[in-house]
């Protein structure tokens, strides 16, 4: 017996507002996930070309959906966070991470 889908196994991966504030803002999507079962999710911004420029993002918590999962918790908060892509690396099967 399969269970049924419960609000949040679709909403969740929806509950994030992200958006490139500043820098290199010329990208082709923004993505999201969530991760069943925890309180994590991951954003990504797909810029379909290389260089990318240093951007700015800014994430925050979509209320509607807040409202409805977190009654009671503060969760109105924006973060913005500078992105300097050369300075990310892509991680490879048998790289080792430092």
């Amino acid at each position: 017996m399969t269970s049924p889908l419960t609000p949040c196994s679709y909403l969740c991966s929806q509950i994030l507002r992200v958006a490139v504030a500043a820098g290199d803002a010329q990208y082709l999507s923004i993505g999201q996930d969530y991760f069943q079962g925890t309180f994590s999710f991951a954003a990504e911004i797909n810029f379909g070309r290389e260089p990318i420029g240093q951007f700015v993002l800014q994430v925050s918590i979509d209320q509607n959906i807040a409202a409805a999962y977190f009654p009671g918790v503060a969760c109105s908060d924006t973060f913005s966070f500078t992105i300097t892509p050369a300075f990310l690396s892509v991680y490879k099967a048998n790289d080792k991470l430092s």
